[in-house]
């Protein structure tokens, strides 16, 4: 017997969708999937380019002077006689007359949020102290300098024609000091300490971010109450080098060259190099074995002057036989 199919053949046996429809299932929408990705994206570089900005703000700010900025308020400075109020009297009145003696040596001490400090003159009376970005950010180096050996920057004060560097006091004064002081007997142990303390001090900061000292001398030497050698007065190359010195012909100004290499002389480079602070560091351990100054300029027995010397230095008429200590 035929058989009349609706469709005109018989049915499957499943259903296309299944009996219960799981076959047949809606595609799932993927709009809500791409609007969350694109979302999540775009919170992520907003998250990326805020945390950027900020981290540019905070460095400019740093800069600026947020960690190495000091106020006069925060100043206990203390004069020869009393003890001044610091957030009474101008660092430029208090420094004037102890400056014309000292020069640029350390003039005066205080205390900074209760830390006795030593500070450090350098006097602009042609202009007035405009502190350009670089410097700022070497200010900023500095402040994060943390070593053993090397004297801790604070900070800086800055006044219309001066500015003040600000440094950890040292009780035993600086090294020139004690080799110059005929009491004081090094015997050969103290001598070495010393040595390897200006040898780990020179080692780190050529191997920071600033590179070289470029001021070393043993005056720039400091001893702690501990009896241990600290440098000082390393960086700031272009501030200190546009500061009022000494006249030109006068016997300091000649003899704070006696440490600076012949090549440094010729060519006047401010920020000096690495090999100059090798050249400087020959000349502080002459100084510690001899005791007679560099080139021996505090002895009885010496031929030469500082100007002299120096121009001997410049010189050298002779690479093979060039003028060196004796």
């Amino acid at each position: 017997k035929v058989i009349h199919w609706v469709g005109g053949k018989p049915p499957v046996d499943e259903p296309p969708c299944g009996f219960d429809g799981s076959a047949c299932r809606e595609a799932p929408d993927k709009w809500r999937e791409i609007i969350a990705g694109v979302l999540a994206g775009l919170f992520v570089t907003t998250s990326i380019v805020a945390l950027v900005t900020y981290r540019n703000w905070k460095y400019e700010k740093e800069i600026a002077g947020l960690l190495w900025q000091i106020y006069l308020k925060d100043l206990q400075v203390y004069s020869r006689n009393t003890q001044i109020s610091g957030s009474k009297m101008s660092l430029l009145s208090q420094c004037s007359q102890e400056s014309r003696f000292f020069g640029q040596m350390y003039t005066q001490t205080a205390t900074y949020k209760g830390t006795l400090v030593a500070l450090k003159e350098l006097k602009y009376t042609k202009r007035s102290v405009d502190l350009p970005r670089e410097t700022k950010k070497e200010m900023k180096l500095m402040k994060e300098i943390h070593h053993a050996n090397i004297n801790p920057f604070i900070g800086a004060y800055i006044e219309p024609n001066c500015v003040y560097i600000v440094t950890e006091y040292c009780a035993k004064g600086s090294l020139q000091d004690i080799l110059e002081n005929a009491n004081l007997k090094l015997d050969s142990m103290f001598i070495a300490s010393l040595v390897f303390d200006l040898i780990s001090a020179m080692t780190y900061l050529h191997e920071s971010d600033l590179k070289v000292h470029g001021n070393l001398k043993s005056s720039n030497c400091v001893v702690t109450s501990r009896w241990v050698l600290q440098v000082t007065d390393f960086g700031l190359h272009q501030l200190r080098c546009s500061a009022d010195f000494e006249s030109i012909n006068s016997q300091s100004y000649y003899r704070r060259l006696l440490w600076t290499a012949p090549e440094l002389l010729k060519c006047s480079l401010y920020k000096g190099t690495q090999k100059g602070d090798v050249y400087a560091f020959a000349i502080i351990i002459h100084e510690i074995f001899v005791r007679e100054g560099p080139f021996c300029v505090n002895s009885e027995f010496c031929k030469f002057s500082e100007k002299d010397i120096v121009q001997y230095v410049k010189e050298c008429k002779d690479p093979d036989d060039p003028f060196r200590p004796e």
